[in-house]
């Protein structure tokens, strides 16, 4: 009742971004780190917190709230369909990524097109800059700074990594990760074998389409640099892809807990990471492109066309093309880029060196393979974005599944137009 007022003054625009910036903590409840948060109920009526009832935590001091309390079913104030809502987002994942993407959807289709246009240039320059900052960055920016209010105390480097080893062995990963470069390159190469396959087949009376032959030719060199690679990792460092969850917070690792990565399903809160860490993406992207339209020359910014970029505009407006050059880019590339430098790179090099230097590292790494100087600095932005989120979250999911929207981005913008 005193949120809708303040949402009609500052406008619809602006409501979606405070909602989106409240998603992070709409599954889980705010608690004091060091004193659990209680409600106490007494004979006396007139507290704030119900008849009879007062509220201890966050310091202890009776009859004084606590900075942020979101109640769950226990509520007396939600109806029984919003607790039903509420229970189906916790238990189901598959709910959580469902509403992660209509809250995407919105955010591309409107945050990301509208901005805030400010009475006077804040930088004088003669390209235009500092006119305007866009809804998707401000929304970004909140989000980023409320996540690091939170972790304050807690500080990055104090967080239960998501793998852990019992011992630091140099030998198994130095090799795999030799071998993941000859595999890269080796799939390379496929790529010819199979564009020869292609033309056999279209001088043999199979139709296809000069778009269509290339989206197949890069899905399917793709898959044999995806499948070669996990098969190296399971080779390497078996189980690489053991199923085990993340340890509770205080509790040291044990033999039988000995995995690469985590990868969380069930009791997750898929929503709040997700979409929280994918408008921080979207305003650490922003921020760095601008910084690279003033460190790259011009000359390679207006390079040739990427074939990502020829498969998002195909020609003749071949949908079919384009739906199948968006398999590879928005499916399998994202949850095998994040196996490969969140689950297997970034532990790899924390073995050896410290966060402030594994971080980083991985994610200039995650930008080198891209092959792209003029998107050098915006990819290792965003790779450093997306490890410091996986640290945090402790869910290999979240950043596949920001991975997967941030790719389907363009996409999406080509088919719509936006």
């Amino acid at each position: 009742r005193q949120v809708a007022p303040f949402m009609c003054r500052i406008g619809p625009r602006a409501a979606v971004a405070a909602v989106v910036l409240a998603l992070p903590e709409l599954s889980t409840p705010f608690q004091s780190p060091s004193v659990p948060l209680q409600r106490h109920c007494l004979p006396s009526p007139g507290n704030a917190a119900g008849p009879g009832c007062h509220w201890r935590g966050a310091g202890g001091s009776r009859g004084q709230r606590p900075r942020l309390v979101l109640l769950k079913a226990a509520s007396s104030d939600s109806t029984p369909s919003s607790r039903a809502v509420t229970g189906t987002l916790q238990r189901s994942p598959v709910a959580q990524l469902a509403a992660a993407v209509g809250l995407y959807t919105l955010h591309t289709l409107v945050l990301s097109r509208a901005a805030l246009i400010f009475p006077v240039q804040l930088i004088p320059n003669s390209d235009g800059l500092g006119l305007s900052v866009g809804y998707d960055s401000l929304a970004g920016m909140a989000t980023a700074c409320f996540a690091l209010a939170r972790w304050k105390r807690r500080g990055l480097a104090k967080t239960n990594t998501p793998w852990s080893f019992e011992t630091r062995s140099f030998g198994k990963p130095a090799l795999c990760f030799l071998s993941l470069i000859v595999a890269y390159w080796v799939s390379g190469h496929a790529a010819i074998l199979v564009e020869y396959g292609l033309y056999g087949l279209a001088a043999s009376g199979v139709p296809i389409t000069i778009p269509m032959h290339r989206a197949l030719q890069v899905l399917l060199s793709h898959l044999v640099w995806v499948t070669s690679g996990v098969a190296l990792l399971q080779f390497f460092l078996n189980p690489f892809f053991a199923k085990n969850s993340r340890p509770p917070a205080g509790q040291t690792d044990s033999k039988q807990d000995q995995r690469w990565m985590s990868v969380q399903w069930n009791g997750a809160n898929l929503l709040g990471w997700v979409i929280g860490g994918y408008a921080v993406s979207c305003w650490v992207f922003n921020w760095a492109d601008l910084l690279n339209q003033f460190i790259i020359p011009q000359e390679v910014l207006d390079g040739p066309e990427s074939v990502v970029t020829q498969m998002i505009n195909p020609e003749n407006n071949d949908l079919a093309a384009m739906a199948v050059g968006a398999v590879a880019p928005c499916l399998t590339a994202p949850w095998w880029e994040e196996i490969l430098y969140r689950g297997f790179l970034l532990p790899a090099l924390s073995m050896w060196l410290p966060r402030r230097i594994s971080l980083p590292l991985s994610a200039l790494l995650f930008a080198a393979h891209h092959q792209s100087m003029s998107s050098m600095i915006p990819l290792a932005a965003l790779g450093l974005t997306w490890a410091v989120v996986y640290l945090l979250s402790g869910n290999l999911v979240v950043t596949m599944a920001i991975h997967a929207m941030w790719n389907s981005r363009v996409f999406l913008g080509s088919l719509l137009g936006v």
